[in-house]
């Protein structure tokens, strides 16, 4: 019952916006932070390939949301007033990022945990981005044939398999 104020809390609405900006702000902070890391070069462009991914991942998920995006790249806090970057603007932001974890992050049977992205995983990100691409606002035709031939590098890995209908 909405009506008598009880459940009428929509702060729930709020939620992918402030979520995916924190991820946002946490990758920019590792990737800044990893400038002046003393790791290990291997360690430092393993996490951040996943930085990258997470990030673009959050983007993703926004422009898909909201649309026009300011692109914040550092470790600056939001303040409102920043300039809005076209879509296509956050596209290709979200594809460089993309394309570094793809280049960066292990295979699927390499990562140190289930549940962790792999090269795969931001193979698959990268196909769902270039079809949505394609698509409105943007509708660059080009871009389903890259989604087709991103999702075949995914099918040929031979890691994934469907499950029979009977399985499921």
């Amino acid at each position: 019952n909405y009506g008598d104020g009880e459940n009428a809390d929509i702060q729930w609405l709020n939620f992918p916006w402030d979520w995916n900006w924190k991820v946002v702000y946490y990758c920019n902070a590792l990737i800044e932070g990893l400038k002046t890391s003393t790791a290990s070069e291997e360690l430092i462009t393993a996490i951040d390939a996943e930085a990258r991914f997470l990030r673009a991942d959050a983007y993703f998920n926004l422009v898909k949301r909201y649309g026009n995006l300011p692109i914040i790249s550092d470790e600056t806090e939001p303040t409102g007033e920043e300039v809005r970057a076209t879509v296509l603007e956050n596209y290709q932001f979200i594809e460089s990022d993309l394309l570094i974890a793809e280049a960066n992050m292990p295979g699927p049977g390499e990562v140190a945990q289930i549940g962790r992205a792999s090269s795969a995983t931001a193979k698959a990100v990268l196909s769902n981005l270039y079809l949505t691409w394609a698509g409105w606002p943007v509708k660059d035709q080009s871009k389903y044939a890259m989604a087709a031939s991103k999702a075949k590098e995914l099918i040929d890995m031979n890691y994934f398999e469907l499950l029979p209908i009977d399985e499921l």
